[in-house]
């Protein structure tokens, strides 16, 4: 089954996509910040990330490259 991570500061946009998502029978985890998802991201990873652009201490763009770190690593 396909894993999506939201991760998004604005809990509202996070809880609105997650809840969209799992009514198409997604398998989805919400995050408030980047550091939660990049912890779970290592713990078990995930088929798509949707991620917002602007949030505290790690933006989307830091995100993205952290996560492209892990996977060009394994």
């Amino acid at each position: 089954m396909d894993i999506i991570y939201i991760a998004d500061d604005d809990k509202n946009v996070c809880n609105l996509l997650k809840s969209h998502l799992k009514k198409e029978n997604y398998n989805v985890e919400g995050f408030y910040d980047a550091e939660s998802l990049l912890e779970r991201f290592s713990e078990a990873p995930c088929d798509m990330i949707i991620t917002d652009i602007m949030m505290p201490n790690i933006s989307g763009y830091d995100l993205c490259k952290e996560i492209r770190k892990k996977v060009m690593y394994r």
